[in-house]
This record gives C-alpha cells, structure tokens and sequence, in this order.
C-alpha cells in the first residue's frame, strides 16, 4: 500500500508540473522522490526471491535517494545553491559502510545505525532548509512538522536497534517496532508529498 500511495503521488506531482509555470521550480524532483521512496518499497518486497543482500542494498540506495531528491526540489523552489554532490558523498559513504557491516563484519544492529543515522540526517537538514526558507506560511511550517517528525521516528528506530535487535537479526524479521517504524515513515512519505504539493501551488 505505501508503495502504490507513493507512486500515485509522485505520477500527480509529474503531471501538475506541466501545467505549472516555469518559476515554480523543483516539481520534476518532488515528483521523482515519492517514485524512488515507493520503490525502495517495491523492492525489499523482492526478499526471498532476490538474494537479501541485493535486495537490502538496493532498496536502501532507492529509498536514500528518494528523500534526497525531496530535499533538493525544495532547493531549486527557494532558488538555493544544489548541494546534491554532498549527499551523493554521503549516501555512497552509507552504502559502502553498510556493505562493510554487512560481509566483512557482520551486524545487523551497526546497519541499522549507519541507515537510519543518514536518513534522519537528509530529512532534518530538509525540515530546517524549509523552517529558514518557508517564509513562515502553513504548508512549509506543516511539510518541516512532518519532516522533523521523520526524523524522530529514524532516530528512535536507529537507537533501540541497541536493545531490541542483535548483530545476526534478519533485516525483516518481523517485530512491533519495526512494523510501526515502517508504518510512520510510509505515511510521513506521504505526507510530505502532499506537503510539497501544495508548496508547490
């Protein structure tokens, strides 16, 4: 469900940047990232069919670059300067460390960590770049709300790995957290869509 919801939004967001004028910049980024979310989705639904180290690899390089995208469509709607060589550094920096944790020492818990640490990183600069830049209107103060959201439930997911999780768990073992981890961060995906949206208009 969260996969089809994200590509719904991200086919609307598409569609309406046709029909918006040219100064309204960032929509085919907006539009891009809910796509590149949904698939990450998509993807880890391949377990067991693929092998789980692609599968885990993948999605999480699917879904680091969705949230990335929102954060610089928001860049090019305030007219500020890309800094997408930076997160490309730092998301290939969490992919090759999650590699390394992975094959080379492996623990489920340091993944995590690694994961969830750069996620939550990309979406507070997002909430602050919108809090600076938002002009103190409702949709961005909403979308940074959101935002900030986001990252508290991927700082609470990164830190209770630590008690709840061991160094050999299965990536989708299933559990209470990680089900209502997976369940915020979908329907904050959402909402952030819907939030860009309407920033957008």
């Amino acid at each position: 469900m969260a996969g089809m919801i994200g590509i719904v939004m991200g086919l609307v967001l598409l569609g309406l940047r046709r029909s918006y004028p040219p100064s309204i910049r960032g929509m085919r980024l907006w539009g891009t990232a809910p796509l590149l979310c949904a698939s990450s989705t998509l993807f880890y639904g391949l377990d067991g069919v693929l092998p789980a180290p692609l599968v885990a690899l993948v999605g999480s390089a699917l879904l680091l670059t969705g949230v990335t995208l929102f954060l610089l469509g928001s860049e090019r709607l305030y007219s500020l300067p890309s800094s997408w060589r930076r997160w490309a550094t730092v998301i290939l920096g969490a992919l090759l460390a999650i590699t390394f944790f992975m094959f080379v020492y492996p623990d489920y818990r340091i993944r995590v960590l690694i994961f969830s640490g750069t996620l939550a990183a990309i979406v507070a600069k997002h909430a602050r770049l919108l809090g600076r830049h938002g002009n103190r209107g409702f949709v961005p103060r909403f979308t940074a709300m959101v935002l900030w959201g986001q990252a508290a439930v991927l700082v609470c997911r990164a830190i209770s790995t630590l008690w709840l999780d061991q160094a050999d768990t299965h990536r989708f073992t299933q559990s209470f957290v990680q089900t209502l981890y997976i369940a915020a961060f979908s329907f904050s995906v959402l909402l952030v869509s819907i939030g860009v949206l309407l920033m957008a208009g």
